[in-house]
């Protein structure tokens, strides 16, 4: 786990995160990326924020959780580029 001495940072970024009203002020496209086998608190916060971000929308990465980009990076990469 190379990466493993960034999660305490990122767990500490997440908690300090909140959605706010600046995210209904988004006026450009965006698309959320979300894994079918993703946590439920990952897929439950990713629709609070897609719903308060006008015309904002949700593609789901089928059999994947977190880290699709590593996992299955055709998929990934499909998705971002989908139009």
């Amino acid at each position: 786990m190379a990466p493993a001495h960034t999660l305490v940072r990122e767990l500490d970024e997440v908690r300090r995160f909140w959605a706010t009203d600046r995210l209904a002020k988004i006026t450009v496209g965006v698309r959320l990326l979300l894994g079918t086998e993703s946590p439920a608190y990952l897929r439950e916060a990713t629709k609070a924020v897609a719903t308060q971000i006008g015309g904002a929308t949700i593609v789901d990465l089928h059999g994947q959780a977190h880290q699709a980009m590593d996992f299955d990076p055709d998929q990934f990469v499909t998705a971002i580029l989908a139009e």
